[in-house]
């Protein structure tokens, strides 16, 4: 008897590899079989090999679909956006298996799959229907970590446990968990309510090597998504410690360099900015950085005094391989990383003559030419520029080039030492209590003397230094109130002395106004802290009406969602 492609789909039904190679062996078998000659005329053997061919094209049909799968899957693999990769997938499997609609569902919980895509077989969103579907099939599937394929529910013996299965006249459905890893990621579902879209063991085969080649790439998209989420509340976080309205103090000076700020930050201006170590030039900085038109480009800081002159050129301006010794790879430099951004270089009364000339020459053409380059790079930067010295002084004195002084004080903020804004050292003591004793920090923690060593100590570090002081005495004082002693030593010795006294009675006015405005300050601050924050309970408490308390909180700078969020 001759064996064509009947005997082949026998075969594949036993098991064994269905190539062209076994076909072919198979029918020179059957023809040397002893009176094959003589049984097996023309058209027989015509039959048998238009038989071979058919099996033939089946099997190259099947290639061309396997084929077709790995460049869909190719392209899930390369896809990186979560949402691209979900509805990428989701068309896929639809379009393998032929099916009228399909469902993708992620873990968000160990025991709770979400819907995060609904398609149908013309590639329409679903979102009105996302609910029609059968979610104990879903968990079954899920516990059992395997496929669960339905081909006729007409003959399912667990019909009758799945009502929403026949009320919504289903015809044929399956349930492919993917997985990365040993973890189940979530479950795609599939269903056919036309008789001529029902599902065969290959078929669902098919879709569940998609599902477990795309899995990684799901598993990857989610990662970069989380990446993303964190990164996006990261930056929302820094926004708001960037916003003009962060920074702590009511004092004029203050006050005055904040409004300059204001005016200054939208636009592309080169600022300078002066003041003494520690009084928050860096800061000031980020601040007009991230209200400018560049908040989405990069800030690149430079330290010109935390570098050797004779590299600092190279770390501005770049080099290629080789420039020099030592340059073993090329270095764009400062100036080229903040290219659409800000640069801010700090300590810049530190530059060199040579470099300061070079540095005159890129803010007056825009262009820049790296070490062991000849041809030039146009840069687009905004400079900022930062210095503890008064550069009017140093160009004067010929330590800095008189044009480069003009080119970067376009806008010149001058940022007050602590001392010169003495009635801002309660709002910083707060913050700085809030922040290195979250838990309990309140200036109500102060014992009585404390905050007046503060106010008369003249902090030649200036605010950071008195981080640093507050920072010591959270740590000195454990969980109880902080006391003079846990002060440093040349804070706390620091006593009021004839130099302290007015020496007029314009001084004497000032000083008085100022000791009326930290009385205050502390009062209220102590009434909000036993009342939590609430407004209404403080003023009842202190005896006052709660439109007086409010005014007197605005006039002192206190807000009482700051209550709130340090509770």
């Amino acid at each position: 008897m001759l064996y064509g492609w009947g005997r082949c789909r026998k075969l594949k039904a036993e098991g064994e590899a269905t190539t062209v190679d076994k076909l072919i062996d198979s029918l020179i078998r059957s023809l040397r079989e002893p009176g094959a000659a003589e049984a097996v005329g023309p058209k027989e053997l015509v039959d048998a090999l238009l038989d071979l061919r058919g099996g033939v094209r089946d099997l190259q049909a099947e290639l061309a679909a396997y084929q077709d799968m790995a460049r869909k899957v190719s392209t899930i693999l390369s896809e990186l956006d979560i949402e691209v990769v979900l509805t990428r997938l989701l068309d896929t499997a639809v379009e393998l298996s032929g099916a009228e609609r399909g469902f993708l569902m992620q873990r968000v919980a160990p025991d709770r799959l979400e819907v995060v895509r609904a398609r149908d077989f013309g590639k329409t969103d679903l979102n009105h229907i996302r609910e029609e579907f059968s979610q104990r099939v879903m968990d079954e599937s899920v516990r059992a970590d395997r496929l669960l394929l339905v081909a006729d529910v007409r003959e399912w013996d667990a019909l009758h446990e799945h009502s929403s299965v026949r009320r919504q006249g289903i015809l044929s459905f399956m349930v492919v968990p993917f997985r990365s890893d040993g973890v189940v990621l979530g479950v795609l579902y599939l269903d056919s309510r036309q008789p001529a879209r029902v599902f065969t063991p290959e078929v669902a085969q098919r879709v569940d090597l998609l599902a477990q080649q795309a899995a990684p790439a799901l598993r990857q998209a989610n990662i970069l998504a989380e990446l993303k989420r964190a990164n996006g509340a990261m930056r929302e976080q820094f926004r708001r410690l960037t916003a003009i309205e962060s920074v702590i103090g009511t004092s004029p000076a203050l006050q005055k360099a904040l409004a300059a700020v204001s005016c200054v930050a939208p636009t592309n201006a080169p600022v300078l900015l002066t003041g003494e170590t520690g009084t928050g030039k860096e800061l000031i900085a980020q601040i007009i950085h991230r209200n400018s038109p560049r908040s989405d480009r990069p800030l690149v800081t430079l330290n010109c005094a935390a570098i050797p002159p004779d590299l600092l050129e190279a770390e501005l301006f770049g080099y290629r391989q080789g420039a020099f010794t030592g340059a073993v790879r090329d270095n764009p430099g400062k100036i080229s990383m903040a290219e659409g951004g800000t640069l801010l270089l700090d300590e810049i009364s530190e530059l060199s003559a040579p470099l300061q000339a070079k540095l005159l020459r890129f803010i007056q053409l825009g262009e820049i030419q790296r070490l062991g380059e000849r041809k030039t790079l146009r840069v687009d930067v905004r400079i900022l520029a930062a210095t503890n010295r008064d550069l009017s002084i140093e160009a004067q004195e010929g330590r800095f080039r008189r044009d480069l002084f003009y080119r970067l004080s376009v806008i010149n903020i001058h940022l007050p030492p602590l001392r010169e804004r003495r009635e801002d050292i309660p709002l910083l003591t707060d913050h700085f209590l809030r922040v290195h004793r979250p838990q309990s920090g309140r200036l109500s923690l102060l014992s009585r003397g404390v905050l007046d060593c503060l106010q008369r100590y003249d902090f030649p570090g200036n605010v950071r230094e008195l981080e640093s002081a507050i920072r010591r005495c959270c740590i000195m004082a454990g969980e109880g109130n902080i006391r003079r002693e846990h002060l440093p030593e040349t804070i706390a010795a620091s006593p009021a002395t004839s130099g302290d006294l007015p020496a007029s009675s314009a001084q004497l006015k000032e000083r008085k106004r100022r000791l009326v405005a930290d009385l205050e300050r502390a009062f209220l601050t102590a009434a909000l802290d036993r009342a939590r924050g609430s407004v209404s309970r403080a003023a009842r408490e202190a005896g006052m009406k709660r439109s007086r308390f409010q005014f007197l909180m605005r006039r002192r700078g206190l807000d009482s969602r700051r209550w709130r969020k340090n509770p």
